[in-house]
């Protein structure tokens, strides 16, 4: 399933909230086991591509069978943001490939069975696509999504 989405701020640049994706992935080990041993990779870059895409496509995607279901009650979250894991219930991977100006990279895309945003969509790859895709916010991606 192909879709357009656009690159959206990083989480990790607020100053308040619930912590980054690099700050789970130190929490909750487990969580880079299981990514690199069901994708082969050899590295995980810790943090996450976000990606807005029309929440209709975010739908979609969710119906599509999972390449990972996480449980939501297994990731740890810190104080006073505990509660974050059980409100999103479960967390759904897929694999993918995200393009930009005639570049590629294979990525896992994650989303919540109870998403914070229904336009949200998260990209995780073994290198750190805003430099290897060279993209900044508000840039244009395409994004295939293998069911």
């Amino acid at each position: 399933m192909k879709f357009k989405a656009e690159i959206s701020s990083r989480s990790s640049l607020q100053r308040t909230g619930p912590p980054s994706e690099t700050e789970i992935l130190r929490l909750n080990p487990q969580r880079r086991e299981i990514i690199l041993n069901k994708t082969g990779w050899d590295e995980l870059y810790e943090g996450t591509l976000n990606l807005r895409a029309h929440d209709s496509v975010v739908n979609q995607i969710r119906k599509m069978k999972p390449f990972i279901r996480e449980p939501g009650n297994s990731v740890y979250y810190p104080a006073p943001y505990q509660d974050i894991s059980k409100e999103r219930k479960n967390y759904f991977y897929y694999r993918g490939t995200i393009f930009r100006g005639g570049c590629n990279e294979d990525v896992l895309f994650r989303t919540a069975e109870v998403p914070p945003r229904r336009d949200l969509i998260e990209a995780f790859a073994p290198v750190r696509l805003r430099d290897v895709l060279n993209l900044e916010d508000g840039d244009q991606v395409v994004c295939d999504v293998i069911g």
